[in-house]
């Protein structure tokens, strides 16, 4: 089930997630989320690290990474992680599961992660941002979705992310998350902010379930919120 809160600016709609996020983890004692990058959640992470509240309980899974650039290269989700919320908060590298973004073998990488995420006894929260062409994740639209994590062949759109911008078109794959890890998640904030997302969110608000809109497969979870930016969407 998707319930649905519209805020007037960016600022709100992070501020709302972050007392989402607050409540969620307040009655644990050392729970595992799940993290995506990008602009979406930035401000949620900005806040989390200014405010008074000690984070150093969390430990995080990393949503997905781009395949092929070096772990400290600007681009990679890693480094936005690290930069982010990582460093900042505190948590360190034995609370946190990471894909690398260089493995020898990609297939295998992703099994690892797999088989780390099946060990943990529970996740309490997963944060999402929702992709231009309603992918979750890497989860691109295709015919069918994976389940578990796995390599994907980046869509056109998502090889152009702001993200990217400095690597002049050499990434065409990445790994990330598969849907039933993604809902191993207790609870779920989907962000939706940004220029050029007005049509998947109009698909999105109408409830059908497709591959070809993997964010849509949200409706199955039980419990999503779902965070809309007025100021940079355009909301019919």
């Amino acid at each position: 089930m998707m319930n649905f809160q519209y805020l007037d600016t960016y600022d709100e709609m992070s501020q709302a997630a972050k007392a989402i996020f607050d409540q969620e983890i307040r009655p644990c004692e050392a729970p595992w989320l799940i993290l995506a990058t990008g602009n979406s959640p930035l401000g949620l992470y900005r806040k989390l690290v200014s405010s008074q509240n000690n984070y150093q309980h969390l430990s995080v899974i990393k949503l997905d990474e781009w395949l092929g650039l070096p772990m400290d290269h600007p681009a990679t989700c890693e480094f936005f992680l690290q930069q982010e919320v990582i460093r900042p908060l505190q948590i360190p590298s034995d609370k946190y599961i990471s894909f690398s973004s260089q493995p020898a073998d990609p297939q295998k990488e992703c099994k690892r992660i797999s088989d780390r995420v099946k060990a943990l006894p529970s996740i309490e929260l997963c944060i999402l941002g929702l992709g231009k062409n309603g992918h979750l994740g890497l989860n691109e639209p295709n015919r069918a979705l994976y389940p578990e994590c796995h390599v994907v062949r980046l869509q056109k759109s998502t090889a152009e992310h702001a993200m990217l911008n400095q690597t002049k078109g050499k990434v065409t794959e990445g790994m990330t998350l598969g849907i039933s890890e993604i809902f191993r998640a207790k609870k779920i904030i989907l962000l939706v902010s940004g220029k050029g997302k007005e049509r998947v969110f109009a698909e999105l608000k109408k409830g059908q379930i497709s591959s070809f809109l993997p964010a849509s497969f949200l409706w199955l979870h039980p419990n999503v919120d779902v965070l809309v930016d007025r100021e940079h969407l355009t909301v019919q």
